[in-house]
């Protein structure tokens, strides 16, 4: 059995090395995660305004896009999250 300040120190050198694994983790996989771009919308009032946009997914792993549509209550979305 350790005494208490190896068990210490042999508990705070995994806890290090973990938290080294998930930032390397992190760092590696969240900048895929930036948007790229912003679709802006403008028209006159009373027009409809429809824009089409076709997503598509680099990777083999599912992904679900989420939409925000900001303005008015009285617009809508179908729905707040697309699956291409």
């Amino acid at each position: 059995m350790l005494p208490p300040a190896r068990r210490l120190g042999a508990t705070l050198a995994l806890a290090l090395t973990l938290a080294l694994a998930l930032t390397l983790t992190l760092y590696q996989s969240l900048p895929h995660y930036v948007p790229k771009t912003t679709l802006e919308f403008s028209g006159g009032l009373h027009v409809p305004l429809a824009k089409t946009l076709e997503l598509s997914n680099p990777s083999k792993k599912p992904i679900t896009y989420a939409v925000r549509l900001e303005g008015a209550p009285c617009f809508r979305l179908p729905a707040d999250s697309v699956l291409p």
